[in-house]
């Protein structure tokens, strides 16, 4: 994604700079996250790759919802992300957790290499945890128990503030979209 780039808005264009900057020092919110999320799929979509790949976005909001019912049934049914898993699919997962304070991490699960990343900013091993926590009690109770998924831990980037961890977010999943179309599994 092109940090200068320009989000078309209606009847004017926001910079990705504006857009995360709306929050001044304080945390983006689950619609600036997904925006950005859904703006680094889109264009990660117009790239070329081995073979064609969807890229989808979970608007982290539905993860929070307490009606496991509710909640399933807003992850799971838009193309079927969870419960038809396709090799040519990568889901990003903005995930929002209130462990120590409120904070943005990121799984992503990338279904071609049978792999789930997760990422917190901080690189806390509570929060780790608790992205664990959300993988398989929320993401993985929607896909078939006979796929296995090997779990990784990225812990590059680490952040410096209080208050850069959604932009942190989406930047990861920008760079892992880049290595996973030029990378062979």
């Amino acid at each position: 994604m092109d940090v200068d780039g320009v989000f078309n808005a209606v009847c004017h264009g926001i910079t990705f700079t504006e857009l995360t900057g709306c929050a001044g020092e304080q945390w983006l919110n689950d619609s600036c996250v997904h925006v950005a999320s859904l703006r680094v799929a889109t264009e990660a979509m117009m790239q070329h790759w081995r073979q064609a790949t969807v890229v989808d976005v979970v608007y982290s909001i539905y993860t929070q919802l307490a009606d496991e019912e509710i909640r399933n049934k807003y992850l799971g049914t838009k193309g079927h992300v969870f419960t038809k898993v396709h090799t040519n699919r990568i889901v990003c997962c903005p995930t929002y957790i209130d462990v120590s304070f409120p904070h943005w991490c990121d799984i992503i699960f990338d279904m071609e290499r049978r792999s789930i990343w997760k990422y917190d900013p901080f690189h806390r091993e509570s929060f780790l945890d608790e992205l664990e926590s959300i993988s398989a009690q929320v993401y993985m109770e929607m896909m078939n128990p006979e796929l296995k998924m090997e779990t990784r831990t990225f812990y590059g980037w680490c952040q410096q503030d209080g208050h850069s961890c959604g932009v942190l977010v989406v930047h990861w999943f920008e760079q892992y979209l880049s290595l996973a179309r030029t990378t062979p599994p």
